[in-house]
């Protein structure tokens, strides 16, 4: 009966797992047609602006308006691209009862920053061996998984993100703990040489 209960669950997890394989999927091809529907119109808008500054003039109300919709667009693309970025990453499933902490390493111009050791650690900055590492890829992507096996002790002590280079030089140090959920998984990017600001919802003061 238990082995028949576990195979079931471990079943549902599977389902579960596929599912959201497809919605990350789906929300992907959604997000990439928004990004081209908006480089159409942006597209539209420059064109229309060329015309009539070659016939009125560049100083012209209709041209100026026109620009500054193009300018207004350009945040909204850049926005695009960083949430087609983040939907691009593949993770591995998420194991059962486990928690995961995933994100880029990136430096002040939002440019992926590889090869930074990124880990938890307790208050006094020292690292948490058991909970292991990693390392940023060419990307900049980082992803930490708690496994059922310590999730209980991780949520009674106070974890810490921690990033920093092959030298052991500390780069980053997350000035909020995060908090462990079971089945979830957190996003957090981290910018080296700043202030360490967590605001995933999987943080506490």
């Amino acid at each position: 009966m238990i082995h028949f209960f576990r195979s079931h669950q471990a079943q549902a997890l599977d389902r579960a797992a596929e599912s959201i394989t497809q919605l990350n999927d789906q929300r992907l091809a959604e997000l990439k047609n928004e990004k081209q529907l908006q480089e159409i119109k942006n597209e539209v808008i420059n064109r229309e602006a060329q015309r009539l500054a070659a016939k009125h003039g560049k100083d012209h109300p209709t041209v100026q308006k026109l620009q500054v919709r193009s300018t207004y667009n350009q945040p909204m693309l850049s926005g695009l691209d960083a949430e087609i970025e983040k939907a691009s990453g593949k993770t591995e499933p998420l194991p059962a009862n486990a928690w995961r902490l995933n994100g880029k390493v990136i430096d002040k111009k939002e440019q992926p920053v590889p090869d930074i050791i990124v880990s938890f650690a307790d208050e006094n900055r020292n690292w948490i061996r058991e909970l292991g590492n990693s390392i940023s890829d060419e990307a900049g992507y980082y992803s930490l998984t708690i496994s059922e096996q310590f999730i209980e002790r991780a949520q009674k002590e106070k974890l810490y993100l921690s990033a920093s280079n092959r030298n052991q030089q500390v780069l980053y140090f997350a000035l909020n703990a995060f908090v462990p959920t079971r089945g979830i998984i957190d996003y957090q990017d981290i910018v080296p040489g700043e202030e360490g600001r967590a605001n995933s919802p999987g943080v506490t003061k």
